[in-house]
């Protein structure tokens, strides 16, 4: 990860922050009221934090208006993907009528998600995405080759993900 700024040239900003706190304090220059306990002969008055923080604020306030018009971003290095692979939607149905155990002792969802899970594996180079569907239909793993992805997306699927049904037509199109 690395930071880059949009306009670096505004970073230049930065050398009137000191300045502009001179200015403030220089305009603002009012006699400190000391308190009772504090006055003794030939004792000045401390300054102390709570006094200073309008200054501390206003000078981290311009420091971050300069470091926002600078436009600092931060990037990441690219990974890109290349495949000379057939792109794959696998669509799987996770209605409640894949808990029915025609194949015992398993039922219909775990068979399909066996089935999924040596389907993606005998197929390295294609980029295979994985969508589920019962009432609706959401994609849970858009086209990738990233196999431990898939194959984790796969073994989550579970029936109740989304409402009930059986909306073949739109897990096809989505």
């Amino acid at each position: 990860m690395s930071l880059s700024f949009a306009f670096p040239a505004a970073l230049l900003l930065l050398v009137l922050v000191p300045l502009a706190a001179w200015l403030f304090r220089r305009a603002n220059r009012a006699l400190p009221l000391p308190r009772a306990g504090a006055m003794r002969a030939g004792e000045e008055p401390r300054i102390r934090l709570p006094g200073r923080l309008p200054e501390i604020l206003r000078g981290v306030t311009l420091t971050a208006l300069v470091l926002g018009i600078a436009g600092p971003t931060f990037s990441r290095t690219v990974v890109e993907e290349k495949s000379l692979g057939v792109p794959i939607v696998l669509a799987v149905d996770i209605s409640s009528s894949m808990l029915a155990r025609d194949f015992q002792p398993l039922d219909r969802l775990e068979v399909a998600k066996a089935t999924l899970t040596r389907f993606v594996e005998g197929r390295p180079n294609d980029p295979i995405a994985l969508v589920a569907f019962a009432a609706e239909a959401l994609t849970l793993v858009p086209a990738t080759t990233h196999r431990a992805v898939l194959l984790s997306s796969i073994e989550s699927l579970r029936v109740g993900m989304v409402e009930d049904g059986t909306a073949v037509g739109d897990g096809l199109a989505v």
